[in-house]
């Protein structure tokens, strides 16, 4: 099940992102930006929910640039518990994403 994600999530995205980054990441930092972000209406994070587990995350951020004719949403991370990697987890995330984006008439990019 895909959802959005919330402020009880923080622990098992930090560690999904810090698999995506293969480094460990700055905790309070993350942490910081996740909640400032968690209440930004133009940025979206989306978590892959099996069995009460959080499996993948996806975050999207809905912007103006000057080289796009209106709102794009940009996909920043995406990341995939590696045990549950080949699944269709991702491909699920992002085609999701892509249908909330259309559905919103914002361009997509990645």
């Amino acid at each position: 099940m895909i959802r959005l994600a919330e402020y009880d999530d923080l622990f098992d995205i930090y560690k999904l992102v810090c698999v995506l980054e293969s480094i460990p990441l700055n905790y309070d930092h993350f942490k910081s930006i996740y909640v400032k972000e968690l209440k930004n209406q133009d940025s979206y994070f989306y978590v892959y929910v099996e069995d009460d587990k959080v499996l993948g995350f996806i975050s999207l951020y809905v912007n103006e640039f000057l080289h796009h004719d209106g709102k794009t949403g940009e996909i920043a991370e995406l990341v995939v518990d590696q045990n549950h990697r080949g699944e269709g987890i991702g491909s699920d995330m992002i085609s999701f994403i892509i249908q909330m984006v259309l559905n919103t008439q914002a361009n997509v990019s990645a």
